[in-house]
């Protein structure tokens, strides 16, 4: 197989599957005669947690990826002994699944908050504007919940709790703690 280096993107229709059963298959290959595919594969299991336990390179590269959850981890895994083990390739991996990781984050979050903001208690959508102020609280430490009725509910210590019912109560939300300006405000005020 040509090998373009580590920084070079895969030829197009290069099937990364087909690449990481030909790396699991080298590693079957190499497993003791006798073995059996789960032995083989508890191998190969054991391998990954003593490289990234105590090779500093593999552990940086999992620490790195760990806040995104196991399936990262176990993605670097996968395209590391995919790629044959060959460490050339183990930053531009790292680099491409935080990137990766980075994007289904935001987009998990995106649909989050589009389905459990979806309703306000008077019965309206939640609008764009009304998820970004509550997204803002959120970030300038309120806690945000939602009761049975659909009431959201906005707590902070020194704040005290706020139940928002419309757009109109959380826009106004918004506004009085300059989580939204208005085109009329006066951001020097």
């Amino acid at each position: 197989m040509y090998n373009a280096g580590p920084n070079v993107a895969p030829r197009e229709g290069l099937d990364v599957r087909l690449r990481w059963r030909e790396g699991i298959k080298k590693l079957f290959d190499k497993a003791e005669p006798g073995k059996s595919d789960v032995d083989a594969l508890i191998a190969i299991q054991e391998r990954w947690r003593a490289l990234s336990r105590y090779d500093d390179d593999i552990r940086e590269a999992t620490e790195k990826l760990r806040p995104f959850g196991e399936h990262w981890v176990n993605e670097l895994a996968r395209a590391y002994f995919a790629l044959n083990e060959d460490r050339d390739y183990l930053p531009n991996i790292v680099s491409r699944l935080l990137a990766e990781a980075e994007v289904h984050q935001r987009q998990t979050e995106a649909q989050r908050w589009a389905t459990v903001w979806r309703r306000t208690a008077d019965g309206e959508l939640c609008t764009e504007e009304s998820r970004s102020i509550l997204r803002q609280a959120e970030a300038h430490g309120f806690s945000l919940s939602i009761e049975d009725n659909n009431t959201f509910v906005v707590t902070k210590q020194g704040f005290g709790t706020t139940y928002l019912r419309s757009n109109y109560e959380i826009r106004r939300f918004g506004e009085f703690h300059k989580l939204l300006m208005t085109p009329n405000a006066d951001p020097n005020l």
